[in-house]
């Protein structure tokens, strides 16, 4: 009895070794593969421009305050910075910050603007001064002065106040409203 049992014991253990052999086969072989995969994927490196010092989020529920605002004012900063030479560029990239159902609108918008920009070969300076960011309605407002120069001569300067909306696709946020605010203080008297 005690050899057959030292016999079954031995016929086990090389079944066991047989299986453990195959599994190690297996597991090295999908690691070759793995480093392989690896080694011939193409790579993503993402890049943070210098000016972001902040993480931001964004999901389909919530929006961080400083990406709404810094949306905001990249879009602002783009839409009011113009000169009779800037159209085409200023064009597709408004356009491609905003919602396609707003693409109409706000490319009305900018030809107008530009139509009297080339008219009057003048050009558009905005510099902010404050921004009121409404988290939750996704809205801010932004104001500061718009500047007109011909040539290099200030021919206007006025303090006005903007109204920027956008809508959240889960993974960025797209213009959906921008227009002037009347001061409430003009409207009143």
């Amino acid at each position: 009895m005690n050899i057959e049992t030292q016999i079954k014991l031995t016929s086990q253990l090389k079944k066991q070794r047989v299986i453990l052999l195959g599994l190690v086969g297996v597991f090295a072989i999908s690691n070759l593969l793995l480093a392989a995969s690896l080694l011939t994927a193409d790579k993503a490196v993402l890049i943070m421009p210098t000016h972001i010092s902040k993480e931001f989020e964004i999901s389909s529920k919530k929006v961080s305050e400083d990406y709404l605002e810094l949306m905001a004012r990249d879009f602002v900063q783009s839409f009011l910075n113009m000169t009779p030479d800037t159209q085409e560029y200023l064009n597709s990239y408004v356009l491609r910050l905003a919602h396609p159902s707003y693409h109409g609108e706000l490319k009305q918008q900018l030809n107008e603007l530009f139509e009297e920009i080339k008219n009057k070969q003048m050009t558009l300076h905005f510099t902010l001064n404050e921004m009121d960011v409404d988290q939750d309605k996704l809205v801010v407002k932004a104001s500061g002065y718009l500047v007109k120069h011909m040539g290099v001569r200030e021919v206007e300067r006025k303090l006005r106040k903007y109204h920027i909306a956008f809508l959240n696709n889960g993974t960025r946020l797209m213009l959906k409203e921008f227009y002037e605010v009347e001061d409430e203080k003009e409207t009143t008297n």
